[in-house]
């Protein structure tokens, strides 16, 4: 089956989330990030001065302490290109392979902005409302377009079952 994409409702989240069917009846949830995107928000965020909002720190430590992060945080290089039609694309590209800590920290602020976590000063997601699973499951149009229901009751009851020793 192939993915089906929803986008993300804010227009700059660069945020794609996908659901894949995997093997038997469990459903993946892959997202697709914009990495330059957020590889660029998390340097700003480590530009704004300590004592604005939107600034980010690290843990107190001795320097040599942080060295390590350092190497992997400066390990790509902004680059930006004009492309008609496109205009101004900003890209990273790497100059050393140790970049692995960038990549989970840029993931991990993409992940916080998907789960709703913003800057000061910025409008948080609209709280959805909590229903419960039964009502869920109660509902005629607690559909998808394709017709599979939004919550695999049978799946959950199967998992609370396991949880529960019965």
């Amino acid at each position: 089956m192939p993915p089906t994409t929803q986008k993300n409702p804010g227009a700059t989240a660069n945020l794609d989330r996908k659901e894949a069917a995997a093997a038997g009846p469990y459903r993946v949830h892959l997202f697709e990030i914009d990495a330059d995107h957020w590889k660029t928000w998390v340097h700003q965020r480590l530009e704004t001065p300590l004592d604005q909002p939107g600034s980010m720190s690290f843990y107190k430590a001795p320097p040599q302490e942080h060295m390590s992060l350092i190497k992997h945080l400066t390990a790509e290089t902004k680059t930006e290109e004009f492309i008609a039609g496109k205009g101004v694309v900003t890209r990273w590209e790497r100059v050393r392979k140790a970049n692995h800590w960038f990549d989970a920290l840029y993931n991990a602020s993409a992940a916080g902005h998907y789960c709703g976590v913003r800057l000061p000063g910025q409008e948080p997601p609209p709280r959805r409302k909590h229903v419960a699973l039964a009502d869920m499951a109660q509902r005629a149009a607690a559909t998808r377009p394709d017709g599979r229901p939004w919550v695999d009751t049978d799946w959950w009851r199967e998992m609370r079952a396991r949880q529960m020793g019965g």
